[in-house]
């Protein structure tokens, strides 16, 4: 029996020495792992820094169209949405009586120029006085005055355009009886559209005449490109804020007065180079990124950030145009490690062709 106990001793012993001297062999034998990743070729781009603020549209000229005569429409020239040229007529009101009185007066004018003639060749036979001659005279100036009155009343009854535009929804009807002040209809020139809003008074320095910008809205996707037209002379003082305007072509009449944009302000335009945000490793307030260096070998770098985009950060130092980094970081990523990703392959695949 201990013949047998000490023969397994034995075989133990030479398995154990056996598999430790494999050990070493299969280690050696194991390629280190390489780790798949999605990887950013740096390029510089044209980039500007980006202030954004709110603002309201309105047209390039806006008026509520109003009567500034008291009576009944008589008949209405307009259909809403309407493009309409300057002094186009809208709206008629009642007139029969100013036009009645308007023939009396012209009747009365001529009356008045009869007898101002037959009195002057009166007075030069000395068969009339002076007198009565500027009597006269008067009364025709008179008569002219109140011709002049009287169509300035008709004209008040003649609703036109004051400059052209597009014309709003009708808020009157025929045979409604309009005051002064009464709103008939809106008018727009919607060609440029102007676009009032507000910044900081602290980028005054930047804010400029000429300046580009760019204005979205909830009822489009795209961007609209406008300038800066004009600046406030005076800051608020309650908020430290300056207003300022800009125009926007809209000969296609998407924009609408009275619309709310998001502005943003283009400033310092330059070339810069830009990274995706989620490429950034930050430790202990440093900002880094992992480099792919032509062995496919990850390097760590220390970056100095400048401006910041929605999904973009600006490089200043740390890395150069045409160099490769791992778009997103993740934790097993460390010095030294190997990577491949399909973007690599195939500049591999390129070059070995």
């Amino acid at each position: 029996m201990k013949y047998v106990f000490g023969l397994l001793l034995v075989a133990a012993l030479a398995g154990g020495l056996w598999w430790q001297s494999q050990e070493p062999s299969k280690s050696q034998g194991m390629s280190a792992p390489v780790v798949s990743v999605s990887v950013y070729t740096v390029e510089a781009r044209e980039f500007s820094d980006r202030v954004e603020a709110l603002g309201s549209l309105r047209g390039n000229e806006s008026v509520t169209i109003t009567a500034n005569a008291s009576d009944t429409i008589e008949a209405i020239h307009f259909k809403e949405g309407q493009q309409v040229e300057k002094g186009q007529l809208l709206v008629t009101l009642e007139q029969a009586e100013e036009q009645a009185q308007l023939a009396a007066a012209k009747a009365d004018l001529a009356e008045q120029q009869r007898e101002v003639r037959r009195l002057e060749g009166l007075v030069k036979t000395m068969s009339a006085a002076q007198t009565e001659l500027d009597t006269r005279r008067t009364a025709l100036q008179k008569a002219r005055f109140k011709i002049d009155e009287l169509e300035a009343r008709i004209a008040d009854r003649r609703i036109t355009a004051p400059f052209a535009g597009v014309l709003g929804l009708r808020l009157v009807s025929p045979g409604a009886l309009l005051t002064p002040g009464t709103a008939i209809t809106t008018l727009d020139d919607v060609d440029p559209m102007k676009l009032e809003f507000s910044v900081p008074a602290a980028l005054l320095g930047t804010l400029k005449t000429g300046l580009e910008l760019r204005a979205k809205t909830a009822s489009y996707d795209e961007p609209f490109s406008g300038k800066v037209t004009v600046i406030d002379s005076r800051v608020n003082t309650t908020d430290r804020s300056i207003r300022a305007r800009a125009e926007f072509d809209n000969s296609d009449g998407r924009l609408k007065p009275g619309m709310l944009m998001t502005i943003e302000l283009l400033r310092n335009p330059r070339t810069a180079l830009l990274i995706p945000e989620a490429a950034i490793v930050t430790r202990e307030k440093q900002h880094s990124v992992w480099v792919v260096a032509d062995d496919n070998t990850l390097q760590r770098r220390i970056l100095q950030l400048g401006s910041r985009q929605p999904g973009w950060v600006e490089v200043i130092s740390g890395i150069t145009a045409g160099e490769t980094i791992v778009r997103a970081n993740f934790p097993r990523l460390r010095e030294g490690l190997k990577v491949t990703a399909p973007e690599l392959e195939k500049v591999a695949a390129g070059e070995a062709s």
